[in-house]
């Protein structure tokens, strides 16, 4: 296929529709904070709701609260949570995803091609990647897809010189991610690392360093306000350490996690590896003009990076979700037209045939595993009470709680959502997963049990039947259990 003809103009009814269907197949999947499930609550997702709350509040990230992932993140989650609450952070992830679908449709303008299939099969493996909403990944999807789109263009003008205009966008666009979570940048690492050898053979060493030059000064941008306001607040170090050096540490140490059996991470690849294997055989393919080719080549090595990337990681499905701007491209690439007279020689070309074999079965595959995400959210938050009940558990308990002591309250080993049920704010930086969090050469835990044995805050709720000996001695001794539901309420008795 040649890339080089622009596909329809896209109307601003295309748009409406677009931002219509987004708003609605958001309202019903992102059960994390849509409005729909007001009781439907995750790890992940309170965590950075939580911390984007506590923003909102004056606290600090990582001084006050603590996560690993990129302050980025937590300022978008403190703009929603400003706006509305929980349903304000699914009208910033909205729009997120909004953006996403209209980088799309201009993606698959520029490669000539009908935006409503790469849009929709895209689709059906982002409702099952993004883990019911509210995760870093999605908020990361629009820097990558507008990066994307600026390198098609690239390859589609047929030059050698790369404009420096986009190495800024793609340094700003890096630097945006990678505080957010480092890792969600290996797409855009991976491209710029492939045009800057494309300019290398070419000899284009001016152009080579203008490129540099660009995105460093794109990359600063983003870093040096981020970095003056954590300095200002005496949290530069703690930010970058936990952004990058703790996040490296736990990623390593987390390595073989997974959420999925064996069935389930064949089903994570499909996409990943089916965009490998497109464009690694557009490598091959005779009679390419020279741009289409460095166009299929730089795309089947990004793709192979990010596949061998996956395979080093621990392969959470959401992980998966930075690949979807690749396999969207790869989409396009191989069904620039949905028309029947278009599709009818197709079914005569071999090569053809398995590309719509594959790409079908991946659709098929994912439209079932994208109903059961929506699905699961409807049963437990309306067919049962397990929601309800346990924000009813909570809004009892925490009536033993007067209002003036609720500033010196911190939980060990409870659910992330138990502060987003009971509108709480921890008092401690380390407020839940300690032994979880912990490290070989960061003890998260021993740091909790050093603060409470020094500062005994006024409650500590904890996990009943409690396995840690040397918190349960301090409860022992210095607190009394004034009441218990599914976690045990302790109050400092002196």
């Amino acid at each position: 296929m040649e890339i080089e003809t622009a596909g329809k103009k896209i109307r601003g009814r295309d748009y409406l529709a677009a931002s219509v269907v987004t708003c609605l197949v958001m309202l019903f999947w992102s059960a994390y904070d849509s409005p729909m499930f007001p009781l439907y609550t995750s790890g992940d997702s309170s965590i950075f709701m939580l911390i984007g709350k506590g923003i909102t509040e004056g606290k600090i990230p990582y001084i006050d609260l603590f996560d690993h992932k990129g302050p980025v993140l937590f300022w978008i989650e403190a703009l929603g949570w400003a706006i509305g609450g929980r349903t304000g952070i699914w009208i910033i992830e909205t729009l997120f995803t909004l953006i996403s679908v209209i980088l799309i449709m201009n993606i698959c303008r520029k490669l000539g091609a009908d935006f409503l299939l790469p849009t929709a099969g895209t689709a059906v493996v982002y409702l099952t990647y993004f883990g019911r909403g509210n995760l870093c990944e999605n908020y990361s999807l629009p820097f990558i897809y507008l990066a994307l789109l600026l390198v098609i263009e690239y390859y589609k003008s047929g030059k050698t010189v790369h404009p420096p205009i986009y190495a800024f966008i793609y340094g700003s666009c890096f630097a945006l991610i990678a505080f957010i979570r480092i890792n969600n940048a290996t797409v855009i690492c991976a491209f710029i690392l492939v045009i800057m050898i494309r300019l290398i053979v070419s000899k284009e060493y001016g152009n080579l360093a203008a490129n540099l030059l660009s995105g460093l000064l794109g990359i600063l941008a983003v870093t040096f306000p981020i970095c003056l306001y954590f300095y200002m607040h005496n949290a530069l170090k703690d930010m970058l350490f936990c952004t990058f050096t703790y996040n490296f540490m736990y990623s390593s140490e987390k390595a073989s996690m997974s959420d999925s059996g064996l069935i389930g991470q064949i089903v994570n690849f499909m996409p990943i590896t089916f965009t490998t294997v497109c464009f690694g055989y557009g490598c091959l393919t005779k009679g390419a003009r020279k741009h289409d080719k460095d166009y299929y080549v730089s795309f089947f090595v990004v793709s192979l990076l990010y596949f061998i990337e996956l395979l080093y990681t621990n392969t959470y499905a959401h992980y998966h979700t930075p690949s979807l701007p690749l396999y969207t491209v790869c989409l396009a690439t191989a069904f620039p037209s949905i028309q029947v007279k278009d599709m009818k020689s197709v079914f005569q070309d071999r090569k053809r045939r398995i590309e719509v074999a594959g790409a079908g079965l991946i659709t098929c595959i994912y439209v079932l595993t994208s109903i059961y995400n929506l699905c699961a959210p409807i049963y437990r938050h309306y067919l049962t009470n397990a929601c309800s009940s346990r924000f009813e558990d909570v809004q009892r308990c925490i009536q033993v709680i007067p209002e003036a002591e609720r500033n010196s309250v911190v939980g060990y080993g409870v659910a992330v959502s138990w502060y987003i049920d009971s509108e709480i704010t921890p008092c401690y930086k380390y407020y839940a997963m300690q032994q979880w969090w912990s490290q070989e050469n960061y003890d998260v835990n021993q740091a909790f049990l050093d603060y409470v044995s020094e500062e005994y805050p006024l409650w500590i709720i904890s996990v009943k039947n409690l396995k840690e000996e040397r918190l349960l001695k301090i409860l022992q001794d210095r607190y009394v259990l004034v009441t218990e539901g599914a976690w045990a309420y302790y109050r400092y008795a002196g």
